[in-house]
């Protein structure tokens, strides 16, 4: 893998652990400050009371709590492991290649969950991860260089 792609790599799975950590700040804020007033109250209720059952009891806020977990865990997991995968095969550029590919389209699949459904800053650090991954597939493989061919003389 060329110098620059491993950089563009690198600096991908390290976004990726950004973003998982920025996410968990949220974990610790109150939520109940999000819902004042009087329509928030009844949401507020309506989120912590409403109860799912698909064979386990479940609230609207477990639920919730538990996809955001799952996100966090996947991006911090899969940057932290895409970082020691670079320290390792970085030599194997089409190996690197096909890791920057696949981290490229999960990072785009982000992007769009992200632009329907959740706020701006993840939209934000999930479009700089794809763009970094997407570099990072172009410049994985070193360019080939022919040899320049000497001129046969005529004996």
């Amino acid at each position: 893998m060329t110098r620059w792609g491993l950089l563009l790599f690198k600096w991908g799975s390290a976004l990726f652990v950004v973003t998982g950590l920025l996410h968990l700040v949220g974990h610790f804020q109150d939520a109940r400050q999000a819902f004042a007033g009087a329509e928030g109250g009844i949401f507020w209720t309506l989120f912590n009371e409403f109860i799912f059952d698909v064979g386990f009891e479940r609230t609207m806020r477990d639920f919730l709590t538990g996809f955001s977990w799952c996100l966090f865990l996947l991006v911090v997991f899969l940057g932290v492991q895409n970082f020691f995968i670079s320290l390792r095969c970085h030599a194997q550029a089409e190996l690197m290649q096909t890791l920057a590919a696949f981290n490229a389209l999960l990072s785009a699949a982000l992007v769009a969950v992200s632009y329907k459904y959740l706020v701006l800053p993840p939209l934000i650090q999930f479009s700089l991860t794809t763009l970094l991954f997407g570099w990072s597939y172009v410049l994985a493989i070193p360019k080939q260089t022919t040899p320049t061919e000497s001129p046969e003389s005529d004996t």
